[in-house]
């Protein structure tokens, strides 16, 4: 991921990036717990914003809920 480092929080975790047209990584992120976790689909708006759909296999917290295992969520 360029300069980026991204350390896996357990078996699958999910990763987002942004590169330029040049092939420059601009950043990047991910998500996930300590348990297989699958992105679904991405999308962007004309704002630059990305929106991922996940799949959990596990709880998960993501502060101030907890995701129940097996659910589909979209992360803005």
């Amino acid at each position: 991921f360029g300069s980026y480092s991204l350390t896996s929080s357990g078996l699958y975790d999910i990763f987002i990036a942004k590169i330029d047209t040049n092939g420059n990584w601009l950043w990047a992120s991910k998500a996930g717990g300590d348990s297989y976790d699958y992105a679904q689909a991405i999308s962007s708006d004309n704002f630059g914003n990305c929106y991922v759909t996940d799949i959990l296999t596990k709880q998960h917290p993501l502060a101030p809920f907890l995701l129940p295992a097996v659910a589909v969520w979209i992360f803005l």
